[in-house]
């Protein structure tokens, strides 16, 4: 793909900014900047109140993305892409005058980000009356949904040149979201974002099964583009866990081009250790790094070749220590980024990898299922939609 004068291969593994706290920027200052050469675009998502949108409208100085500038300005990231994913947590309509709001807002997120992704919002909350059933509450019914999508879209694209990205809600089922992808298909949208919300891109594969499908039927293989972001990196996390099966790099036999960042659940599994959680287990845990081998994220200490990655980035255990979850990232992306590379040879050597699969031990006739053989296919697409 290519943008501009950038150019990069998909699918591809972004640079996760969560795991780095903005105000403290020193983490970066002990990277060696050679690694940076195979990364193009870096990624930080927010999860977005009613406060700070509308605050964010109303200030002349708006906190939010306010970092953007400070990031972009770092040595490290020259020449990078910075994108900001926004993923509101309400319905946008509930608020008066929601249009102006909308409007306001996607000024601010133009010259904040240097690709669009039009926010995706919460669709669902979970509600646990006392004494009842839980249940999910639709708080952003479809129509709003489409609604916000227009006019952000509108909004955006004013003497625009930067490509945008239009978002494809699970929430509401497989069947509106088939509906819902054929009518930004037939509008002439072409650029996509999942936001998976903290969820496993494993347990949405019949929404990634319609999208491949409703595109050929339309024969735009060769036109379009799909955005994943905020994927669960384990399908199972558990503190208590040395390994857990990796989620996220499962992305690309799915044919997702772009992998995002990812979330933690909100909500941890069941049976976490008893009593608080120790700084060592914090770092464990935090810090886990992936297993090519076995596609496993395994605690740091416990990875086989622990010693060799941190060697292998120049990464020290005093650096794992203080920022466990950003400097883990910084492994596993490029750790990701090669194993993808190593997909793309095999796939150019034999058509497919789902030999190649099959032969990870961790990886079942379940979820092999799910994958459809992937035929050797080659295109270049750029994203200058507006230049």
């Amino acid at each position: 793909m290519s943008f501009g004068s950038l150019k990069f291969q998909t699918p591809c593994k972004l640079f996760d900014l969560n795991g780095l706290k903005i105000d403290e920027i020193s983490p970066l200052k002990s990277l060696d900047t050679s690694l940076f050469d195979s990364v193009k675009i870096l990624e930080r998502s927010h999860l977005v109140s009613p406060k700070i949108f509308c605050q964010a409208a109303d200030d002349s100085n708006p906190n939010l993305l306010k970092n953007y500038l400070k990031l972009k300005q770092n040595q490290l990231f020259k020449n990078k892409l910075l994108v900001n994913t926004l993923t509101l947590e309400f319905n946008p309509y509930n608020i008066s005058d929601a249009d102006e709001y909308i409007e306001s807002v996607m000024a601010l997120y133009h010259g904040r980000s240097d690709l669009l992704l039009i926010p995706n919002l919460k669709i669902q909350k979970y509600v646990s009356p006392p004494l009842q059933k839980s249940y999910n509450e639709t708080i952003t019914p479809q129509e709003d949904y489409l609604k916000f999508v227009d006019i952000a879209y509108e909004n955006l694209k004013f003497r625009n040149s930067k490509p945008i990205f239009v978002p494809i809600p699970l929430r509401y089922g497989t069947r509106r979201f088939t509906g819902i992808l054929n009518s930004y298909l037939s509008e002439g949208y072409r650029n996509f974002w999942i936001d998976f919300e903290g969820g496993s891109e494993l347990s949405k594969i019949q929404f990634i099964r319609s999208y491949h499908k409703k595109v050929a039927d339309m024969k735009l293989e060769e036109e379009v583009v799909l955005y994943g972001s905020n994927i669960r990196r384990e399908q199972h996390p558990r503190r208590d866990e040395v390994a857990c099966l990796a989620g996220d790099i499962l992305s690309a036999p799915l044919g997702i081009d772009i992998i995002g960042v990812n979330r933690e659940p909100k909500k941890w599994s069941p049976n976490p250790p008893p009593g608080n959680i120790s700084q060592a287990e914090k770092i464990e845990y935090q810090g886990r790094m992936l297993d090519r081998e076995s596609y496993m994220y395994m605690h740091h200490s416990e990875h086989a070749n622990h010693d060799e990655l941190l060697g292998k980035y120049h990464i020290v255990p005093d650096q794992i220590a203080q920022a466990p979850k950003f400097f883990s990232s910084v492994i596993n992306t490029f750790e990701m980024n090669e194993e993808f590379k190593f997909n793309r040879e095999t796939i150019d050597e034999k058509g497919s990898i789902m030999s190649y699969l099959e032969g990870k031990k961790t990886i079942d006739e379940t979820t092999l299922k799910g994958f459809k053989k992937i035929e050797k296919k080659s295109k270049s697409i750029s994203l200058d939609d507006f230049f």
